[in-house]
């Protein structure tokens, strides 16, 4: 009888841990699932950020320099496309993003939306257009890697 009652504790308490192991596995999955989708919704903004600065960057040197705009239709589409991101993550809002970097990423898109005034020369508007995203980008940057628990270091205390 003790024999039986030692194998029934083993089995119970071998069924509990092996309930337990599965639910963390698939815990940890979870997260690390969560993780990789919000790097890969960081990563796009970044990336759509970067087109806009490039191509504002690139108007605004002809702009200085007096040279004629290299604006061609593959740019205008490729900033229209990077427009439509940044809108489609600000919609997306905290369900991927720190709350922080949604709001930032609104304040971008008003900010990007103010500046256009027909009244104001086309150097206005550029050089109104590239501050804002080129301080987005650097915060969203830096928002991205407190969100996502990114450390420049090897140790873990140290920030």
């Amino acid at each position: 009888m003790e024999t039986l009652a030692n194998l029934g504790i083993s089995i119970v308490g071998g069924a509990v841990a092996a309930l337990i192991t599965v639910w963390l596995s698939l815990h940890r999955f979870y997260q690390e699932r969560w993780w990789e989708k919000k790097l890969a919704a960081y990563t796009a903004v970044i990336e759509a950020l970067h087109n806009i600065k490039q191509n504002f960057s690139e108007e605004w040197e002809a702009e200085i320099l007096g040279k004629e705009h290299r604006s061609s239709s593959i740019g205008q589409e490729v900033h229209e496309r990077s427009m439509a991101e940044l809108r489609r993550a600000a919609d997306i809002g905290e369900l991927l993003f720190s709350a922080e970097a949604t709001s930032e990423l609104d304040k971008l898109l008003i900010d990007l939306t103010n500046v256009h005034n027909p009244d104001h020369i086309y150097f206005d508007y550029l050089d109104g257009s590239l501050r804002p995203v080129i301080r987005c980008l650097t915060e969203i940057k830096r928002l991205a890697r407190l969100d996502l628990k990114l450390r420049r270091s090897w140790f873990p205390w140290t920030k």
